[in-house]
């Protein structure tokens, strides 16, 4: 199959989305995880006096997962960029995302795919207000608390996200934030985007970072 080209202006061509990604990076929680999670939900909250602000809750929660697996993994965000990201720092219009918290202070616009800016409207306008506390509130995610959730606490619940995922050998994979990183740059280098476009992507100073990627893939094909 031949490589796909990109072009680091055109959101839609940046991002490489297939349902291998989904199902190997994210060990199915996109596509099978937190559907199972919430037709449990939904048959505990049926048999359950739970008043039904605390069923828009928990519909608030699932929707803010899916758009953290998505805007982590896709724009290729570190931690405490996407820990910082702001209601402001998404344009829904143009699809850009406005990194603010780069590493060394640096920022850049980084493309959304439609898929990504669906499941952040989604949330952002459907479910959010059902988590915050404060309504002045501009942090994009919010914890169980009301407050704005931490790196800490976005790890921790992808953690149990994958736990929810019915595969042992998922289960007991090391899926960090950090890992839609690495993932994302993977797989765009392997779909044939230019390393310098990654570089820009990923908002590494030096090319050398994104180098890596290809000593990764190398690596792989050899002990294939």
């Amino acid at each position: 199959m031949a490589a796909k080209k990109f072009n680091i202006t055109n959101p839609e061509s940046l991002i490489y989305e297939n349902e291998l990604l989904m199902l190997t990076v994210l060990g199915g929680i996109k596509l099978e995880g937190l559907d199972r999670m919430r037709a449990t939900l939904k048959i505990a909250l049926k048999n359950t006096s739970i008043p039904p602000v605390r069923h828009n809750w928990l519909e608030a929660v699932n929707a803010r997962d899916r758009a953290i697996l998505k805007i982590f993994y896709s724009c290729g965000l570190r931690r405490n960029e996407g820990v910082h990201i702001t209601l402001n720092d998404i344009n829904y219009d143009t699809r850009l995302l406005h990194v603010r918290k780069g590493k060394n202070y640096k920022e850049r616009f980084v493309p959304l795919s439609k898929t990504s800016a669906k499941h952040l409207e989604n949330y952002v306008y459907n479910h959010r207000f059902n988590l915050i506390k404060e309504k002045t509130e501009d942090r994009l995610f919010i914890g169980w608390q009301g407050n704005p959730m931490t790196g800490d606490g976005i790890y921790k619940r992808i953690k149990l996200l994958l736990l929810s995922v019915d595969n042992p050998v998922l289960q007991q994979k090391d899926i960090a934030l950090h890992s839609l990183r690495h993932s994302i740059a993977t797989h765009l280098l392997e779909a044939g985007m230019e390393l310098q476009k990654i570089q820009k992507f990923l908002g590494h100073s030096s090319l050398e970072s994104t180098q890596i990627y290809t000593h990764l893939i190398d690596r792989s094909l050899g002990e294939g």
